[in-house]
């Protein structure tokens, strides 16, 4: 005989014997700060990402600038 383990399923055919894990479900907590996560007036948080896209555009177009000069002279 095949002892309970909290858990798990035993099906027993035959000789084969099979234990399935029935997980449980967790509960979901209620989110007390929704309110904190919304912006005020529908504002924004500013994160710098968009200022910094203008500066590594500027950045890659220099470099591709200068690789094309240099294969320029070697030639």
């Amino acid at each position: 005989t095949e002892n309970q383990v909290a858990g798990y399923e035993t099906i027993i055919n035959g000789y084969k014997i099979t234990n399935k894990y029935i997980p449980e479900i967790p509960e979901v907590p209620e989110d007390k700060n929704k309110e904190k996560d919304t912006p005020k007036k529908g504002k924004l948080s500013k994160t710098g990402i968009n200022t910094d896209a203008d500066l590594f555009g500027i950045l890659a177009l220099l470099s591709s600038l200068l690789v094309a000069l240099k294969l320029k002279k070697r030639n």
